[in-house]
């Protein structure tokens, strides 16, 4: 008998060894399954942007929240103590592979945007993802400020003047022109409420006991939005100067700016930019230390430096050129190309004509065509850059709020568009037969997109649409062959006929929760789609709304029981549809209505 029971005990131990290794085997498998579909982040954050005066760059004791989105969905918020240590730490973020737009966003004690760090069209692949954020001030709200200013009784220092200026073009701020400050002792405070947040340079004029200036001090700030930056700074050495000597490699300076060359250790210095200076065929991309461009770009010369500093221009090929010269411009531009044209000063619809004009009239001359530097444009209107089959990428300026119809209809070298925020409408048509057009990001302001408006764009694979468009109108991306899979917001009630029709690499589908409707052969022809959820807001899907999709095997309808299917005879047949598989395309030629 004791036998017996040795033998039990011993075919136990031998299945629970072998059910741990199956578990094992299972949970290694599923681990090697969810690696090859989940991208881990690995993520950093830190700040390029260098901040002066007052200091506010990331201090741990300025962030009390922190939250990470994913195409505009929260995935990840972190709290308390050490956050940015919490998020770099952080190893449990698994995303689906794919295309996404990443945002991480400080919160300060008042529970304000304190800073933030954008990282758009970042692809995402199985295993681990490294990204860094350069976390930003944010130019909206408003912050104040507070600097006081102390200097030393035998420096004859009698007045002080400050006021704030704009960084790039080094003209006053109207409502803070330069003012002189109360003077105490040997101190005097700079004290603002309620500026708009962002960069600004701030002047310090120093006067002596009979008023003659002994130096002009500025400085580079950072207004952050509901937050008081507050800054001591004590004035020494005034008299001790540096000299900048700029090394501009056959450009020159434009006509009008001269540039800072002298300074003294209490004086920080932002460098001239592109705006500044001019050289045919190109454009500034940076300052550096050495003539081989090595080490740091620098954009700034902070206060506290103590040396005599030699800069060297670095270019990138480009033209920088004012509205009206742009046509004269492309006139002149020998076949080939891509040319980078940089425009600046006032667009208007004349202007966008001439530009188009000598777009079409030099037709062998591709051109990269950046209008963010230009203001004046409210709308790019009615066939604006209609079959300019040269153009091939185009920055539209924050001013635009409407692309019209038909405006970039046929431009079929057109590979990237950049639509600002500002943008909220899209008309139908805009960007039909753009076929070179391979991604876009359509930003969260638009709220319409007409009929056609991305048709026939059949070299797009990746697409996002604005989370506040309501609808998916008629056609608006039918035949895009290479769009290989689309997320539809949960802003949009519905997707209107042929929305995308003929998608053949269509092989994944995100319908949103609140989806109402699917219009009559929506997907028809997404002969590459294998299954879709259907959400629980659906009230009716037209028919043939997946007609000639051949792979189409499973569909699940969310939290639906009751529906009824039309079939061709016009009755009404009830089934449970809650797991429907072995979808057939004479099936998909019904009409499906919830009851």
């Amino acid at each position: 008998m004791k036998y017996l029971i040795k033998f039990f005990i011993m075919m136990a131990v031998l299945c629970a060894i072998t059910a741990c290794s199956q578990a094992f085997e299972d949970v290694s498998n599923n681990k090697k399954k969810q690696e090859t579909t989940k991208g881990r982040l690995v993520m950093k954050v830190g700040s390029k942007s260098r901040t002066i005066l007052p200091d506010i760059s990331i201090v741990e004791s300025d962030i009390k929240t922190a939250r990470l989105t994913a195409n505009g969905t929260e995935i990840k918020s972190w709290s308390g103590s050490g956050i940015i240590e919490q998020i770099e730490n952080e190893d449990d973020i698994l995303l689906d592979v794919g295309i996404y737009d990443f945002e991480m966003t400080f919160y300060n004690e008042n529970g304000n945007v304190f800073l933030i760090g954008t990282i758009d069209n970042k692809e995402i692949k199985a295993g681990d993802n490294f990204i860094i954020f350069d976390m930003k001030v944010p130019v909206t709200g408003n912050g104040n400020i507070a600097i006081e200013i102390n200097w030393e009784a035998d420096d004859r220092i009698n007045i002080v003047r400050a006021g704030l200026y704009d960084v790039e073009t080094d003209e006053v701020i109207p409502a803070y022109k330069s003012e002189t400050l109360k003077t105490v002792g040997t101190q005097a405070t700079y004290f603002k409420e309620n500026i708009p947040a962002g960069q600004y340079i701030i002047k310090f004029e120093i006067y002596d006991n009979m008023y003659n200036l002994l130096n002009t001090l500025t400085d580079v700030i950072k207004i952050t939005n509901g937050k008081t930056s507050v800054e001591q700074k004590t004035l020494s050495n005034i008299n001790t100067l540096y000299t900048i000597t700029y090394n501009l490699n056959s450009g020159s300076w434009k006509s009008g700016f001269t540039p800072v060359t002298v300074r003294n250790v209490n004086t920080g210095v932002a460098l001239p930019t592109y705006k500044n200076i001019t050289k045919t065929g190109y454009k500034l991309s940076g300052w550096y230390t050495d003539e081989t461009f090595s080490g740091e770009k620098i954009e700034i010369i902070p206060s506290g430096t103590t040396a005599d500093i030699t800069l060297y221009a670095k270019y990138e090929d480009c033209y920088v050129v004012t509205a009206e010269d742009v046509p004269q411009t492309i006139a002149g531009l020998a076949a080939g190309g891509p040319y980078n044209i940089l425009v600046t000063g006032t667009l208007t619809s004349d202007t966008i004509s001439s530009i188009k004009t000598a777009l079409k009239n030099n037709s062998n001359a591709y051109v990269n065509l950046d209008l963010s530097d230009t203001t004046g444009l409210t709308s790019i209107d009615y066939h604006a850059f209609l079959y300019c089959s040269s153009l091939t990428s185009i920055v539209i300026p924050n001013s635009v709020t409407s692309i019209d119809s038909s405006t970039f209809y046929g431009c079929s070298s057109l590979t990237n568009i950049v639509i600002p925020d500002s943008v909220t409408y899209i008309g139908g048509s805009a960007f039909k037969g753009c076929s070179s057009l391979t991604s876009v990001t359509i930003p969260d302001s638009v709220t319409e997109i007409g009929n056609y408006a991305f048709n026939g764009c059949n070299g797009l694979k990746n697409i996002r649409i604005s989370k506040n468009v309501t609808k998916i109108k008629d056609y608006t991306f039918s035949n895009c062959s290479n769009l290989t899979s689309i997320a539809i917001p949960d802003s949009v009630t519905s997707i209107g006929n042929n929305a995308f029709k003929d998608c053949k690499s269509l092989t994944s589908v995100t319908i949103g929760s609140n989806v109402t409707s699917i219009g009559s052969w929506a997907f028809n022809g997404c002969s590459s789609l294998t299954s879709v959820v259907i959400p629980g807001s659906m009230a009716k899907i037209d028919s043939s709304a997946f007609f000639g999709c051949g792979n189409l095997t499973s569909v699940t309808f969310e939290d639906i029981k009751n529906w009824s299917v039309v079939i061709s005879s016009g009755k009404k047949k009830k089934m449970n549809v809650k797991n429907a598989t072995n979808l057939t395309q004479n099936y998909c030629g019904n009409e499906w209505i919830k009851e």
